[in-house]
């Protein structure tokens, strides 16, 4: 019988693809929600003729580790500085800078290549993952933390008894914040919006493939999307039929103002509005309606940006 569960998770960007970066508690401790590391893979069926029934003999191939955790989105602390889960933003294929003195923000990357070693230590062991990438869900709404739903892929690694090599380290995580009226904006096409709540998908896809000479995990495409529910306002204040029926693109953003060093922006600068519609929100009459974001121009991986200042 196991005791109750303790668990440590580790992340560090990889050197090299696909080897085993060695995350200590010290540097790489990642301070997530609602983990998850299961082992997956393909069937392959051998169906001989015979003259019995039974079951039909199998092989496992392609042998992966899928991934699942949720993250509370927080800064550095300061202005510019990178925030704690960098790690993890940069093995979602997303490319971060310093913009000295002002912000420090995060672009998608169509040519990304950044992995990372994944440890996760449970009563005594532990699953790995090399290789691995993954993809962002946020959301949030009034009321709630600006969260992100992470699910990544990674190359499998069989378990071993361990434990970690020292005391997992999270000084450098700030307090959440939960967004409320006096420190969210939601705006849309330069109009804030009655916003009640925001969702935003970045759409990254991620397959393990495997070579005579390589296992990797590959990337293959993003497809953003996000979707905002609001009050319903006057026409006069906010029309989203008349961004739908036009097809303009204008930026939008959902900012949540925690301070010097914990505020977070997640903005798109070529928005398009899709699927107004009317529906209740506690009685009160509110809206639904998507966005897709667009790069600004041809070739581009410009259509969000995380901004942490």
């Amino acid at each position: 019988m196991q005791p109750i569960t303790k668990q440590t998770i580790l992340v560090k960007v990889e050197t090299i693809v696909g080897t085993d970066a060695v995350p200590t508690p010290a540097s790489d401790a990642m301070e997530v929600y609602n983990f998850t590391m299961n082992p997956s893979s393909d069937t392959v069926t051998k169906t001989p003729n015979r003259q019995f029934f039974g079951a039909d003999e199998v092989s496992y191939t392609n042998k992966r580790q899928d991934i699942s955790f949720d993250i509370y989105m927080t800064g550095s602390g300061t202005v510019d500085g990178i925030p704690p889960h960098d790690p993890i933003y940069k093995a979602c294929k997303l490319v971060g800078t310093e913009n000295t003195g002002v912000s420090y923000q995060y672009d998608p990357d169509s040519e990304a290549t950044t992995t990372a070693t994944i440890y996760f230590y449970q009563n005594g062991v532990l699953f790995k993952a090399l290789g691995a990438s993954g993809t962002i869900n946020n959301n949030t709404a009034i009321g709630d933390f600006l969260k992100a739903t992470v699910t990544m892929v990674g190359v499998y690694v069989t378990p071993a008894d361990a434990a970690p090599a020292g005391t997992p380290d999270y000084s450098s995580f700030q307090t959440p914040i939960v967004c409320t009226k006096d420190n969210s904006v939601c705006s849309v096409h330069g109009t804030n919006a009655e916003g009640r709540s925001f969702s935003f998908t970045l759409g990254n896809v991620n397959e393990f493939r495997e070579s005579t000479e390589t296992k990797a995990i590959a990337y293959l495409d993003r497809k953003p999307s996000a979707n905002i529910t609001a009050w319903f306002e006057d026409m006069a204040d906010f029309n989203p039929y008349a961004l739908w029926e036009s097809e303009a693109r204008g930026i939008s953003y959902w900012e949540l103002n925690g301070g010097v060093g914990n505020t977070i922006r997640i903005t798109m600068p070529q928005t398009q509005l899709a699927n107004p519609g009317i529906q209740d929100d506690q009685s009160i009459t509110g809206l639904s309606f998507d966005l897709t974001p667009h790069p600004t121009s041809s070739g581009s991986d410009d259509e969000v940006q995380y901004i942490f200042s």
